[in-house]
């Protein structure tokens, strides 16, 4: 049986926010370290145990300096881990949406039997957003570029993620992991400091979440689709 694409991702979102943690607790050695200070024990503990993160994960206007912000990019003491979390956060969406076409697929073509109902699925290509938005329109009557949800968001202060539309946020993610993969580093995303990564964190997020509450309710209740500007 295949697994559920929203619990698939969230495991995934799971592990992810790990990283997120790590980077944070590394964060605030650095900056301790700037300022001679010593880092909170109590947040630090907090961070470990309870799976939280710090204020600084989702803003540095009010964690830090603008001259603390230079040193970080200056030196690009976050910038590395924060790649891989953009990457990461991409990886899961992109996974998402390729497990929910085919879950979708799959209720709405049902083949005789499990073995050729697979094989159905195996024939189609995933290598693109561009490819799988085309899989989702001819085949689902769902336009991924036109689904364009208004409580899908970004932070203000992670300003090289400040994309005008859901499809334009994940276009720019898929550019970005293609660059992570290909050429070692990430030249179209301004990585500072971490906000700048939880920013595309929490646009995945909320993003599949929202998706998977409309779509469901497209695919198997027969509702209208909703949120697909331009389209209907």
């Amino acid at each position: 049986m295949n697994a559920n694409p929203l619990q698939s991702f969230d495991q995934a979102c799971d592990s992810v926010l790990s990283l997120i943690r790590c980077a944070d607790i590394y964060g605030l050695h650095v900056l301790s370290l700037f300022r001679g200070e010593i880092a909170d024990p109590n947040l630090i503990e907090r961070i470990i145990k309870d799976k939280e993160v710090s204020l600084h994960a989702h803003s540095w206007q009010w964690t830090m300096r603008e001259e603390d912000r230079e040193e970080f990019d200056k030196d690009g003491h976050l910038r590395s881990i924060c790649e891989h979390i953009v990457f990461a956060s991409y990886v899961a969406i992109e996974a998402y949406l390729i497990g929910k076409f085919k879950e979708y697929f799959s209720h709405m073509y049902k083949a005789p039997d499990q073995g050729r109902q697979e094989l159905m699925v195996k024939r189609f290509s995933f290598r693109s957003l561009d490819e799988i938005n085309k899989h989702y329109s001819k085949f689902l009557g769902i336009g991924l570029a036109q689904f364009n949800h208004p409580q899908v968001s970004t932070y203000a202060e992670a300003e090289w993620f400040d994309p005008s539309t859901c499809w334009e946020g994940l276009l720019k993610l898929e550019a970005c992991r293609h660059q992570l993969a290909h050429l070692g580093r990430m030249d179209s995303a301004n990585l500072v400091v971490l906000v700048d990564a939880m920013s595309v964190y929490q646009f995945c997020r909320r993003y599949v979440s929202l998706f998977d509450a409309n779509y469901n309710d497209f695919i198997y209740k027969g509702r209208k689709v909703r949120h697909e500007v331009g389209k209907r």
